[in-house]
């Protein structure tokens, strides 16, 4: 699939799908959350389980967007994703254009595009993210920030964008993982 330009230019060539996710990937996710890791059983996710691991940074973003019984629910992808339709439609809007002109390939496009969102959803984590830390939890962090104590979950989202070139039809689907 291409697209011509008016300039009578051969058509740019596109990838078939582009397929861009926001959050905490599985290989930043399978890091170990430290210093203050817990691995007691139950400790941090109220699992019950007698199982001891220490916690990655995938668990302690899975606590936080979705809550346990201890920890309540502060959704940060989301809640950013619900709030920021506008912000993506209008990020995809303008980078198409600038494929369609030819100013700009799709695959730099598509990593605007995730790179983009990337940096608003770490925005609104330093924003801070409702509801606020429990006294005792401030007490202990010297800070009233929800989701910031380490920095290493906010430093553990990205945004990335795949490319399928067999794909079975040409669209940008943008998700939040």
């Amino acid at each position: 699939m291409g697209v011509r330009e008016k300039s009578g230019k051969p058509p740019i060539a596109l990838p078939r799908k582009i397929t861009v996710t926001v959050g905490v990937h599985g290989d930043a996710g399978a890091v170990t959350h430290g210093p203050a890791n817990d691995t007691r059983p139950g400790a941090a996710n109220d699992t019950g389980t007698a199982e001891k691991r220490p916690l990655t940074i995938a668990d302690i973003a899975t606590f936080n967007e979705f809550g346990t019984s201890r920890i309540p629910q502060r959704s940060f992808i989301r809640a950013w994703f619900d709030e920021n339709q506008e912000f993506i439609a209008e990020t995809l809007r303008s980078q198409l254009k600038l494929v369609v002109a030819g100013k700009l390939t799709a695959e730099k496009a598509g990593n605007r595009i995730a790179l983009a969102c990337e940096g608003s959803m770490k925005q609104r984590i330093a924003r801070g993210v409702p509801p606020p830390n429990a006294p005792a939890t401030i007490e202990r962090k010297g800070s009233s920030k929800p989701l910031i104590d380490t920095g290493q979950l906010r430093n553990a989202i990205r945004g990335r964008a795949v490319f399928d070139e067999a794909g079975a039809e040409l669209g940008t689907d943008v998700a939040a993982e």
